[in-house]
This record gives C-alpha cells, structure tokens and sequence, in this order.
C-alpha cells in the first residue's frame, strides 16, 4: 500500500526536476520511464517497474517526451491491475547510483561559448518551446533567443560567425576556418569541378550548377557534413574549403576532407595548418575519437603531411581511384584522439 508516482527518468539516476532536458545535456542515449512508492525523499521509494526509450541525436525534449508518454501508458496498462490486486513487484533503489538535478530557470539557458559545439547543441534542443530557449548576447547587448532546433552547422557557423553570434574564431599563423556564405557559392563551384584541386578520392567528380544549389541549401540541416571554407589571413581571402562528413556521433568518427581551390595558394603550408585546425574542431567541439580520410597513393606530398599531424596509414585500396588514363591505389589514413592530443 501506499501513493504511487510516475517519475520521467530511469531511477535512481535523475532523481528531482527536468530529467529530460539534463538527459539531453549529459548526452545520454537512453531514459526511460519508472512507476515508484513515494516517501518523504523526493523521488527515492521502491520501484514498481521500469520503461527505457531511445534518446537519438536528432531529438527534441518535445520527442523524448513523446516517447516517454508512450512508454508511460503501456506500463499503466501493465501494472495498475497488480497494484489493485496486490501482486505487483517492488525493490528498493540502488543508492550508490542515486543522482540528484536541480529545477532548471530561464537564466540557465546562457549559451557559453567556450563550450563544445555539441554541447550547446545539445542545451538547444533541451529547450526548444515552449520551453524559454537557450539564448545568448550579441555585442550591442540585445537577447539572441534560440528556441527552435538548430543542427550542429547551424550551431557552428553562429559560434564561428565573422561579426555577432559567438565570436569564437578557428585561426593559425595564416588561415582561419570560417563557415560559408551563399556568396562563395560560385568559387566553390569551380573548385569541386577542378580535379587537381582536390587531394581526396570521394568528391573527385563533377556536379551541375543546380545540384551545386541543392547542396548548399542542404548542408545546413545536415548533421552529418560540416564544411568551413579556408581564408587567408593576410588579405581575406578565400583560398579552398575543407569538411568533416559521413560524422557519426555514435561511433565518434567522421571522414575529412581538404580542397586548396587556388592554385598559386598550394604548396605553402596552408593545407597543413587547416587539416590541424579541421582536427582541433573535430575534437573538441565535436567531441569525436576518431578522424580518418582518403589519399591517392602517388600524392606523396599529401600522404606526408598527413602523417606529420598524426595521421597514420591503416590500409590500401587497390586500383580504388581512375586518374589520368590508370587506375591507383588510395590509401585510407586515420588519427586517434589520444594521438592528436599528444601532438598537441
């Protein structure tokens, strides 16, 4: 006997307020539901039973909550007839795993900055309406107001915006990463459409104009492709493009890829200092393990640049490329968080 709650969390983890928006911002792949015996300890009497479901990278807290009322009316279906028979199971909660969240405030929706990229994601999309919404100041003091879903591009090229938005910038001695404007779109084309500007195998292939619009439009409610286009310091200009793609935050990997798209610009280091500023990003605000690309084999520039920030070779794929008239090995190449943090 006694009073009956149905609490949004798998307890005793988030025991208190907002379980899910803290779910969110830990980043955690599954929640779940648990019907429990109140006492006077908030959130800490014997469980009764338990729902888990998915929390997937993509979602809201609007769709984990769905899918926690989901989970929520089939356990009443289930378990109400135990208790009014008294059959139902109960157990005591484990406290050594017990965790205890504050109730969340308007206030707490500062975005930081500093922070990781996928982190401030992540408090976005904890708090999309009708919830108040991550928010932010721009430099004439006004209130910037996040509270619709926002990808990791679209989060990215705010933090990494050339005036307003976070003011975070991605530079070296001589380049910076910035995001890109639909007025690069011209130059981008030329250079996706110039073979010997590329120094990888997978966009090594011509598009029309129109997909070249359709892809732009695209790219920024893609979480799995982030591309910054490459500026010279020394005069602004934009000088080649470079991305993180097939990104998959579950494994913690992606794919880079680099295009130095002015000719006269190769050759001077340039690629070097963006692989490392590509991977610093990667890293840290994505918060990946593991970065790996592809490389022709005769490309030994390349292939030693590479290995100079930390890429090692892990395999051939033979006659994998057609250049020239022959077909080429392509070497795949990787680097390891542990790897790139020991360099660095």
């Amino acid at each position: 006997k006694g009073a009956i709650n149905i609490h949004g969390a798998l307890l005793p983890e988030y025991r208190g307020a907002n379980p899910i928006q803290w779910a969110i911002l830990n980043e955690e792949n599954v929640t779940g539901v648990t019907m429990h015996y109140m006492t006077e300890q908030f959130d800490a009497g014997d469980i009764v039973a338990q729902r888990k479901v998915p929390i997937f990278f993509e979602d809201t807290w609007i769709d984990v909550q769905a899918r926690i009322a989901e989970a929520s009316e089939q356990m009443l279906k289930d378990e109400i007839p135990k208790l009014l028979e008294g059959t139902n199971l109960r157990h005591s909660q484990n406290e050594t795993h017990a965790r205890h969240f504050h109730r969340r405030y308007p206030e707490d929706g500062l975005i930081d900055w500093s922070q990781r990229v996928v982190q401030i994601y992540n408090l976005v999309r904890a708090l999309v309406k009708p919830h108040p919404g991550a928010f932010y100041l721009r430099k004439d003091g006004t209130k910037e107001v996040l509270d619709k879903y926002l990808s990791i591009p679209s989060i990215t090229s705010i933090k990494y915006a050339r005036e307003g938005g976070g003011g975070q910038v991605l530079k070296s001695q001589h380049v910076a990463l910035v995001p890109l404007a639909e007025s690069n779109l011209p130059q981008m084309y030329t250079w996706i459409n110039n073979q010997d500007s590329v120094l990888f195998t997978e966009p090594d292939k011509t598009v029309s104009d129109g997909q070249h619009q359709e892809w732009f439009s695209s790219i920024q409610q893609r979480n799995d492709l982030v591309i910054f286009g490459i500026s010279l310091l020394e005069v602004d200009e934009l000088i080649g493009s470079c991305q993180l793609n097939n990104i998959n935050y579950v494994h913690s990997c992606a794919e880079l890829q680099i295009r130095i798209g002015e000719e006269n610009k190769r050759g001077k280091g340039y690629g070097q200092e963006t692989v490392k500023l590509l991977l610093k990003y990667g890293f840290h605000d994505l918060n990946l393990n593991r970065i790996q690309l592809q490389v022709f084999s005769n490309n030994q520039v390349a292939c030693h640049m590479f290995e100079k920030v930390g890429f090692k070779c892990e395999g051939v794929l033979r006659r994998a490329a057609h250049r020239d008239g022959s077909f080429i090995d392509v070497m795949v190449m990787g680097v390891l968080r542990d790897d790139y943090e020991q360099l660095e």
